[in-house]
């Protein structure tokens, strides 16, 4: 794992996945390949179980945008009933900069990306997430960070989202009491 200069990056994150799958984010724009070779992935990668790197999750042709592109760090995922994946992070944009994502974005299983899952998002990082709901992907993620908005709604550090889309849960208030 390397940044763009050649340096050695920083790993925030990891989540295995029901498949053996493992997926790491980061602060990195390429992993080796089985041949040693750097392959392109900036800040996301899915790895096989053996931790070579999964070739047929991301960047592989078509004209759908593939996970491959983030301009900044992946902190956290998760895994949804449906074999989607959802990420969040610092990140604002995606692909070249023309698909803008408020700190989180959605894939399907084969790494492109779920536009279903788009809208304002966070206005600051989203450090952490986690499904909750049903085996039909009828459930939620609750998502945690720096944010203080989330699609245009006052959140401060934590909202329930619908995991069908990036839309607020909008029956659920959620109440954080913090102690001494």
């Amino acid at each position: 794992m390397t940044k763009g200069d050649g340096t050695v990056a920083g790993l925030r994150m990891t989540d295995n996945e029901d498949s053996g799958k493992i997926d790491i984010g980061g602060n990195f724009a390429n992993i080796a390949d089985s041949s040693h070779t750097l392959q392109p992935r900036p800040a996301f990668a899915r790895l096989n179980s053996n931790g070579s790197l999964d070739t047929s999750f991301g960047p592989t042709g078509g004209s759908a945008p593939h996970v491959q592109l983030f301009n900044g760090e992946v902190r956290c995922s998760t895994g949804l009933p449906d074999g989607r994946i959802v990420l969040g992070g610092l990140f604002t944009q995606l692909v070249d900069g023309s698909i803008p994502r408020g700190r989180i974005a959605a894939f399907t299983p084969n790494g492109l990306l779920d536009n279903s899952f788009a809208g304002a998002g966070a206005d600051l990082p989203i450090y952490g997430m986690g499904a909750q709901g049903d085996k039909q992907g009828n459930g939620k993620l609750v998502i945690g960070g720096n944010f203080s908005m989330y699609n245009n709604t006052l959140r401060l550090e934590i909202a329930r989202i619908m995991a069908s889309s990036v839309s607020l849960n909008p029956a659920t208030q959620l109440l954080l009491l913090l102690g001494d």
